[in-house]
C-alpha cells in the first residue's frame, strides 16, 4: 500500500491507474520513505523528508530524477576535503609538467645545469667571503672603540660619542653574521634543488634518475664565464616536490 499526498491507496489502484501517480496541475510526484519504511508519494515533500532520497515521477509514471539524500556534516566534510585533495593533485601535476618543459628548453645537457649550480655557488660564496671580511674589521673596531671607552673613562670625559660608536658597530657585526648564516643556508638550498633538477633532467632526457654528482663545497668554486644557453629574462615556474 502507498500513502499518496498523505493518503493510503491500495497498490492495485495506482496500477490500474490511467496516469500513475499523475501530479496535480502537471507537477511532478515526488516519492520517499516515512520513520515507518513506508513509500510515501505527493507532489509537495513535507520539510522532515526533504533530507531524504526520493525519486521524482513524470506524468506517466517514470522516474525521471532520484535525489540522493541529504549528506551527514561528517559525509560533507568527507567530500570536501577529498574535491581539495583532487584540485590540489591536479594542481601538482600541472605545475611539475610546467618545471619539466622549462628544465629541458632551459638546459641541454647535466653539465649546463651543473655550471649553473656553481655560479649560483660562487656567488654566494663570495659574499660570504666579503661578509666574512665585514666581520673581522667590525671586531677590530669594537676592541679598539672599547679601548677608547675605557681611557675617556679613566679621564673622566664622556663617551657619549664613542658609545655610540660601539653600539652601532656591534649591531653590523650581528647583522654580518646573521647573513653568513643565512647564506649558508641559501648555499644548502641552491644544493639541494639542483641535485632534484639534474634527477629530473635524466628521468626526462634519458629515462635515468642515477646521479652520482656532488654539490662543490664552500669556497672550492670560482665565478665563471655565463651559460651559453641561459633562461634569458625567464622566471622558471613554481617547484612542486
Amino acid at each position: 500500500m502507498f500513502k499518496v499526498a498523505g493518503l493510503a491507496i491500495p497498490v492495485t489502484l495506482l496500477m490500474l491507474s490511467a496516469l500513475p501517480l499523475q501530479a496535480v496541475a502537471g507537477q511532478k510526484i515526488q516519492c520517499w520513505a516515512d520513520e515507518h519504511g513506508v513509500r510515501v508519494c505527493g507532489d509537495r515533500v513535507p520539510p522532515e523528508y526533504v533530507k531524504k532520497e526520493r525519486k521524482v515521477f513524470d506524468e506517466q509514471g517514470r522516474v525521471v530524477d532520484i535525489r540522493d539524500r541529504q549528506k551527514t556534516a561528517e559525509e560533507a566534510a568527507a567530500a570536501e576535503a577529498a574535491e581539495a585533495e583532487a584540485t590540489a593533485a591536479q594542481r601538482r601535476a600541472q605545475e611539475r609538467q610546467a618545471y619539466d618543459i622549462f628544465l629541458t628548453d632551459t638546459y641541454s645537457s647535466v653539465k649546463d645545469l651543473e655550471r649553473a649550480r656553481n655560479e649560483r655557488l660562487a656567488t654566494l660564496d663570495g659574499r660570504v667571503g666579503l661578509a666574512r671580511q665585514a666581520v673581522a674589521s667590525d671586531e677590530k673596531s669594537k676592541v679598539a672603540i672599547q679601548q677608547r671607552i675605557d681611557g675617556m673613562l679613566k679621564s673622566g670625559r664622556p663617551t657619549t660619542v664613542p658609545a655610540k660608536q660601539l653600539r652601532d658597530t656591534e649591531k653590523t657585526l650581528r647583522d654580518n653574521r646573521l647573513a653568513i648564516e643565512q647564506m649558508a643556508k641559501d648555499r644548502e638550498k641552491v644544493c639541494t634543488e639542483f641535485q632534484r633538477d639534474i634527477v629530473r633532467f635524466q628521468e626526462l632526457t634519458m629515462g635515468s634518475s642515477a646521479y652520482a654528482g656532488q654539490c662543490p663545497a664552500p669556497g672550492s668554486l670560482s665565478i665563471s664565464a655565463p651559460l651559453t644557453k641561459p633562461a634569458a629574462g625567464s622566471v622558471p615556474p613554481k617547484k612542486t616536490p
